[in-house]
């Protein structure tokens, strides 16, 4: 997602911004971030009348005919939608901004689609809405892999998220052949330019690997190129010295490739090697823990809770290790509803307990449903469920 311009302070209650999505996964984040009561600017589309403009429903009576105008349109977002399969997000509302072809509070829809930019400016904006920018606009924030797949001559080093893959540079340089390399002359020109091709690699991958969020790097080409790459990486880490790389060496894993090309990016990561090395992600660390939880609940009962008031209870009493929430939650159209976790989340990390957002679109949060949208892990037992119960504590 291309972010054009931010004014955000959550203590004035101000939160604008302007964006591009650039790809299905940027509206996603999008869809994410747009709720109801936003308002959102964008360029549309409008059927007006072309002898009396601004009637009902945009088409005013008359036979004048009616034509399809493009203009700049500011809506009170009513409701969000978003079609995967277009892709696009539609965002039904009134209009804001009057004009000589839209009245005042009259109904219309936009339509994002990747390429086309929007401005936004939040009624509610929290805490969980910069993480959401955050993660939209920096893939760095929310990549959990960097991939490095080369050839001689070029390469490409890879930022892979939950549902997609950024590019983050392509290195593309001439290597002498190997034919001459009897010559000593032409072995020398040859070993310069894999020192150049290598030492540009090394560079997009530092600039582009936060290894605080980065579980595992893959690095994989045809033949030994990829190890002649490992062997000049740690060589330098240890001259220059680059401690962050000789620290996180045990995360790389070298990988055969049948190219460098970014096709060989699918093959790579549904090897063996790499699905296991990746298990580690964030969707696996989200299952692990839902499937801890319900291990809990059969074992250990005094040690797990779910459902709102259960969770409040214990995080009051500063009991929670692990909080899981659903992101259905962070989208309620209740302010309330949605501060009410917000809170929670804060409350709970504030005692230096883990907070997990489990998707609704994946499997372990349509479960996490099931069970009120929010469950915990306990640091210790806490018995007392039913008599909250019989205080009628509310259960929503």
């Amino acid at each position: 997602m291309k972010l054009h311009s931010r004014s955000v302070d959550l203590t004035a209650q101000r939160f604008e911004v302007s964006l591009t999505p650039e790809t299905p996964e940027d509206l996603w984040q999008a869809y994410n971030l747009i709720e109801h009561g936003d308002a959102v600017r964008a360029s549309t589309y409008r059927k007006v009348s072309r002898g009396n403009a601004g009637g009902a429903d945009g088409i005013a009576a008359g036979s004048g005919g009616a034509e399809r105008i493009r203009l700049s349109l500011t809506v009170r977002v009513q409701s969000v939608d978003f079609d995967p399969r277009a892709p696009s997000l539609r965002l039904q509302g009134v209009n804001l901004s009057e004009n000589e072809h839209v009245k005042l509070h009259q109904h219309h829809t936009l339509e994002l689609v990747p390429g086309v930019r929007f401005w936004l400016r939040k009624s509610h904006p929290d805490a969980v809405h910069l993480d959401v920018l955050r993660n939209a606009t920096d893939p760095t924030a929310s990549a959990e892999v960097v991939a490095v797949i080369m050839e001689e001559g070029l390469a490409h080093v890879c930022l892979v998220t939950g549902t997609a893959t950024f590019v983050r540079a392509r290195i593309q340089l001439p290597i002498p052949s190997k034919l001459g390399r009897l010559a000593s002359t032409a072995f020398g020109q040859r070993q310069q330019a894999l020192h150049k091709f290598f030492e540009r690699i090394l560079q997009a991958l530092l600039q582009n690997t936060d290894f605080a969020v980065i579980k595992c790097v893959l690095v994989a080409s045809p033949g030994f190129l990829k190890d002649d790459f490992m062997a000049y990486a740690i060589a330098e880490a240890n001259r220059r010295p680059l401690r962050t790389l000789l620290e996180n060496r045990s995360r790389f894993l070298v990988l055969p490739a049948s190219s460098g090309h970014l096709h060989a990016l699918h093959e790579l990561l549904a090897s063996p090697p790499a699905a296991a090395r990746l298990a580690d992600t964030r969707f696996a660390e989200q299952a692990r823990a839902l499937e801890s939880f319900y291990e809990r609940l059969n074992g250990d009962a005094e040690r797990a809770a779910y459902g709102p008031p259960q969770v409040e209870h214990a995080a009051g009493l500063g009991a929670i290790d692990t909080l899981l929430l659903t992101d259905a939650l962070f989208r309620s159209m209740d302010v309330p509803t949605r501060a009410r976790y917000v809170q929670l989340a804060g409350r709970v990390q504030a005692t230096g307990g883990r907070v997990l957002h489990l998707s609704t679109a994946h499997a372990s949060g349509q479960q996490l449903m099931d069970l009120g949208g929010v469950a915990a892990l306990l640091r210790f037992p806490v018995p007392d469920w039913e008599e909250l119960e019989e205080h009628g504590e509310d259960k929503g």
